[in-house]
């Protein structure tokens, strides 16, 4: 009976026992080519623990990824950031024909989840030379449009 007593005292003081708060502050940065659909390219991220406690188990993973891109490795596991500290991982994808916009998230156990400013992964540099000239066009034949109903 006693060691059972002692058994459940013990439990309830772990399960009341909590972490401390941190925050977390997470950056990204890509490099290489990576207009057209095939192209590989690199994302990093940078994960520092900006708060006054270890980050625990922290997870760091890309957001917002279409399905026919493939990232490697899917997400990272860290398990101790101490205060201060930085964390560099890199990402590497190869990118399908949609164009996305991306970010990073990074989470704790004891830090709630926070994500880094978006990069715009753009779309094929000639497919905005085209729509542009199709838009100039429309616009013109549409002022003359107007122009000549004015005349009327």
């Amino acid at each position: 009976m006693l060691l059972a007593t002692m058994f459940a005292e013990s439990a309830n003081s772990a399960t009341t026992c909590e972490l401390e708060k941190t925050d977390l502050f997470i950056e990204i940065d890509y490099h290489w080519k990576h207009n057209e659909s095939g192209d590989a390219f690199v994302v990093r991220a940078d994960v520092t623990n900006i708060g006054e406690n270890p980050a625990i188990c922290t997870h760091i993973q890309l957001e917002e990824i279409p399905e026919d891109w493939r990232v490697c490795p899917s997400f990272y596991k860290e398990c101790h950031i101490s205060p201060g500290e930085t964390t560099t991982k890199y990402f590497i994808i190869k990118r399908g024909d949609i164009d996305k916009t991306i970010y990073a998230s990074a989470s704790a156990i004891n830090a709630d989840k926070i994500l880094s400013s978006k990069i715009a992964i753009p779309i094929f540099p000639g497919f905005l030379l085209l729509l542009g000239i199709a838009c100039g066009i429309l616009a013109h034949k549409d002022i003359k449009k107007r122009k000549m109903e004015q005349k009327r």
